[in-house]
C-alpha cells in the first residue's frame, strides 16, 4: 500500500510542483500573480471537498470500488457548487486584501496535513509488515516447501459431521435463478432445504454474524442489553459456542476466519480458541492466491495504482464532476486487463481447493465452521462457467433473459448487481464440486451441512421489496439452505427463519437439551416464534468506532417483523426509543 502513496504522492508533486513550477517561471512577471492566485483558491476548494463533502459514501475495497457506487441528488451538487463558490469567493477576497497571510496560511495547511498523514503512513506500514509476517507464516503452515496444500478439514466416513459454511453477503433471492440457470446444482445439492424467508438482524457483519454463530443470545437487542460489557467480548464469546461445544463431544474440530476474531477488526487474533482440545483454528485469507492464479494462468493484475492517483482527483473534485471521474469503479482507465480482483481471488481460492484441502479418514467425527467472503467481493466473471480468467470478455455471452423468472425479474443493470450474482454463482458451483467430491469419498450423507449468510445486499433488485425509504428486504435477507443426515432430494420451505436458528440446528439430534457452554443458558429456536424479530437499519458497520458497549444505531430506525418477511404489512418501523 505505501507503494501506491508514493506513486500517487509522486505524480501529483509533478503535476503541482514540476509541471506548474516550470509554466509558472516560464511566464512573463507580470501574469504570475495568476498562477498564485489560482493555487490558492484551488488549494481552499480541495480541502473544503475533502474534509467537507469526502464522506458518506459507505465501504470501499482495496482497488477503491465502492459498494454502493457514487451517486449525488441534484440538491446535493447544487449545494456542494455553492459551497466551493463562496470559498473561492472569500479566499479571492483575502488575496486582494491580505496577500501577506497567503504564504504563512498555506505553509500551515501544509504543515497540518504531513502531521496528520505521517501517523497514518507509518500505521499502515506497520500493519502491512505484519500482515505480510502473519501470510508468510501461515504459507509455510497451509503449503508445503513443495507447494502441496496441507489438509486441514478432517470428516469421518462412519461418524456424523458437521459442516458450517457462512457465505459472507450471500443474497438469499438469487437462489432460484441460479438453480434455473445451473440445473445441475440440483442434484449436487441434493438433501438440501431451501429457506427463502429468512431474515437477518442486521445489514453488516457486525450486527448479523454473532447471532449466525451463537444463536439468540448475541442478536444486536440482546448484546446491547447486556450493557456492563464490551461488544468485543460478546462477539468472541459467540464465535466459541459451536466450537466449545463440539471440542466437549471429542468432534475434530477446524475454525476458518472467524470475523472479527479475538481483536473485534479484520485482523483477527485466534488465540481465543487455544483452550479447546481437538480444534484447529486457521486463517487462510491469502494462502491459496498464488496456487490459484497459477491454475488459471491469471498474471495481469489491475492499475491499482494509478487508481490512487485518480482517487486523490476524485475527493477533491466538485460532486457534479465525481460520478465522471469515478467512472463506475474504473476511474477512467485504459487497462484492457480486467482480471478479477485480488480480494475476490483470495476467497474464491479457498473454495476452489476445498477438496485438496479435506481428509476423509478420520477416527472422529469431524466439525467444520468456514466462513468466506467470496460472495462478498462482486466481481465479474468468466462466463459460461463464472471462472477466474487472465481477461475477461463476456460480449455475447451475457443472456440477461436468464434474469427473468416465473415472471419475475432480478434487477442486474449495473456490474455492481452483476458482480453480486456472478460471485454467488461462483461460490455454489465450487460448493456442488465439493459436495460431489464428498460423495464419492462417502462423507456426503453422514455430514450435515448448513449454508447461511449474515446479512443480504440492498441492491433494490426485486420488485416489491422496498419496506421504506432506508429498507429494503434484500438487505437483510441472507442465503440459508441446510441439508440433514441422509437426507435426499432438494426442497424449498418457507417457513420463517433467522441465521439465529443455525446454532441450534447444528446441534439438534447429536446433544439432547444443549446450553451454551460460555452462558449456561438453553440454545435453542423458542425466542424466534415469541415476539417479532428486531432489525436494525444501521448501517454503522465499522467495528473500529462502532465499538462500545451497545450497538451505536443511531444512524437508521429499527424494524420489527415476524413470520413472513416478504408480505410488507408484516413489518413495523421503530425508532430507538420505542425499543
Amino acid at each position: 500500500p505505501l507503494e501506491r502513496v508514493w506513486f500517487a504522492t509522486s505524480v501529483w508533486c509533478g503535476v503541482f510542483l514540476l509541471w506548474l513550477g516550470t509554466f509558472y517561471f516560464l511566464t512573463p512577471r507580470d501574469r504570475r500573480p495568476v498562477y498564485g492566485l489560482a493555487t490558492w483558491v484551488i488549494a481552499g476548494a480541495s480541502l473544503l471537498g475533502y474534509f467537507a463533502f469526502g464522506e458518506g459514501l459507505g465501504t470501499i475495497s482495496t482497488t477503491l470500488v465502492y459498494d454502493n457506487g457514487v451517486h449525488y441528488t441534484s440538491a446535493e451538487q447544487v449545494l456542494n457548487l455553492a459551497a466551493i463558490v463562496a470559498v473561492c469567493l472569500v479566499l479571492a477576497l483575502v488575496w486582494l486584501k491580505a496577500n501577506r497571510l497567503v504564504t504563512p496560511a498555506l505553509a500551515v495547511v501544509a504543515a497540518s496535513i504531513v502531521a496528520l498523514a505521517a501517523p497514518n503512513v507509518l500505521a499502515i506500514n506497520r500493519a502491512y509488515v505484519e500482515a505480510h509476517e502473519r501470510v508468510a507464516a501461515d504459507d509455510t503452515v497451509l503449503v508445503g516447501s513443495d507447494g502441496e496444500l496441507r489438509t486441514i478439514y478432517h470428516l469421518s466416513q462412519t461418524e456424523r459431521n458437521v459442516v458450517v459454511l457462512f457465505l459472507d453477503r450471500a443474497i438469499s433471492g438469487y437462489l432460484p435463478y441460479i438453480m434455473a440457470e445451473r440445473p445441475e446444482l440440483e442434484a449436487q445439492f441434493d438433501g438440501f432445504t431451501y429457506y427463502p424467508n429468512t431474515i437477518s438482524f442486521g445489514s453488516n457483519t457486525n450486527f448479523g454474524a454473532p447471532a449466525l454463530y451463537g444463536g439468540y443470545e448475541y442478536t444486536p437487542t440482546a448484546m446491547n442489553a447486556r450493557a456492563d460489557e464490551r461488544l468485543q467480548d460478546k462477539h468472541n464469546e459467540a464465535l466459541l459456542v459451536l466450537p466449545t461445544l463440539f471440542s466437549k463431544l471429542g468432534y475434530q474440530s477446524t475454525v476458518v476466519d472467524p470475523p472479527y476474531a479475538g481483536t473485534y477488526e479484520h485482523t483477527i487474533d485466534l488465540s481465543l480458541y487455544d483452550g479447546l482440545d481437538n480444534l484447529e483454528a486457521l486463517d487462510v485469507r491469502g494462502a491459496y492466491t498464488s496456487k490459484l492464479k497459477e491454475r488459471y494462468g491469471i498474471t495481469a493484475g489491475r492499475d491499482v495504482s494509478r487508481r490512487y492517483v485518480m482517487y486523490g482527483l476524485f475527493k477533491v473534485a466538485p460532486e457534479f464532476l465525481r460520478g465522471l471521474l469515478y467512472d463506475n469503479g474504473n476511474y477512467l482507465t485504459t487497462e484492457t486487463a480486467n482480471t478479477p480482483h485480488n480480494t475476490f481471488l483470495r476467497e474464491y481460492a479457498a473454495l476452489e481447493f476445498l477438496p485438496e484441502l479435506t481428509e476423509v479418514k478420520s477416527e472422529r467425527a469431524g466439525f467444520l465452521q468456514i466462513c468466506n467472503e467470496t460472495t462478498h467481493e462482486p466481481d465479474i466473471l468468466q462466463l459460461p462457467d463464472y471462472l477466474p480468467s487472465d481477461h475477461i470478455n463476456n460480449d455475447g455471452l451475457e443472456d440477461m433473459g436468464r434474469f427473468t423468472l416465473d415472471g419475475k425479474t432480478v434487477l442486474m443493470d449495473t456490474d455492481m448487481r452483476l458482480g453480486h450474482y456472478h460471485a454467488n454463482v461462483a461460490a455454489l458451483l465450487k460448493l456442488g464440486a465439493w459436495f460431489d467430491w464428498m460423495r464419492d469419498n462417502g462423507v456426503y450423507d453422514n455430514t450435515r451441512i448448513i449454508i447461511v449468510s449474515d446479512h443480504g445486499r440492498g441492491l433494490e433488485q426485486f420488485e416489491g421489496w422496498q419496506i421504506d425509504d432506508q429498507m429494503n428486504i434484500e438487505n437483510v435477507n441472507p442465503l440459508f439452505m441446510a441439508k440433514d443426515f441422509d437426507a435426499h432430494g432438494f426442497t424449498t420451505s418457507n417457513e420463517f427463519m433467522t441465521n439465529a436458528d443455525v446454532p441450534a440446528m447444528a446441534v439438534e439430534g447429536i446433544v439432547g437439551d444443549p446450553v451454551n457452554p460460555l452462558t449456561d443458558v438453553a440454545l435453542t429456536t423458542d425466542e424466534k416464534t415469541s415476539h417479532d424479530q428486531l432489525i436494525t437499519g444501521s448501517l454503522h458497520w465499522n467495528t473500529g468506532t462502532n465499538n462500545g458497549n451497545t450497538f451505536d444505531t443511531s444512524d437508521a430506525p429499527w424494524y420489527a417483523v415476524h413470520d413472513d418477511i416478504f408480505d410488507l404489512n408484516n413489518w413495523t418501523r421503530l425508532e430507538e426509543g420505542d425499543l
